[in-house]
């Protein structure tokens, strides 16, 4: 992919991850719907993290072609998710503009050799900078599509019955 390539799809996925937590209050976005499941700020805090997480993993492949590249631990996963209960959603919604402003930025710095320098990951193999930048805005839109079946649910819930 190409930087624009990137940079376009980290927007659109920015955009329908921002549309779907449109018109929700904040006790919509804390509350779990079902038992074991994240909440909507904990999804929404977890992102940003992830993202810092995949940007430094990138930023050292810059540094350090053949540098050894990781996914967050499960462990890792969760202790972001729980940032949602130290912060209330309009700082967890800051966080993840600042984070994407980072990240753009970062982007915008790269030359097309760089995106092409590659890591080694432990289960994928050689993953390019770009690799690992197209991860960030596939991980988003996964997530973004856990919230709307969050939201979905949170409808149904709240029919009279």
């Amino acid at each position: 992919m190409t930087k624009e390539e990137l940079r376009r799809r980290l927007d659109e996925t920015r955009k329908q991850l921002l549309d779907a937590i449109s018109q929700l209050t904040e006790e919509q976005m804390c509350r779990r719907v079902e038992t074991g499941e994240w909440s909507v700020a904990e999804i929404l805090a977890h992102l940003p993290n992830a993202e810092r997480w995949l940007r430094s993993q990138a930023e050292a492949v810059r540094e350090k072609e053949g540098t050894r590249i990781r996914f967050l631990s499960e462990q890792e996963r969760q202790e972001s998710a729980g940032q949602a209960h130290r912060m209330v959603p309009p700082q967890i919604i800051h966080d993840l503009i600042g984070t994407r402003w980072q990240t753009t930025k970062f982007l915008d710095s790269l030359t097309a050799a760089e995106l092409d320098k590659a890591g080694v990951h432990s289960q994928i193999g050689a993953m390019t900078i770009a690799a690992i930048i197209e991860v960030i805005g596939r991980h988003e839109g996964d997530h973004t599509r856990q919230v709307l079946r969050l939201r979905q649910k949170m409808e149904v819930s709240s029919i009279p019955g």
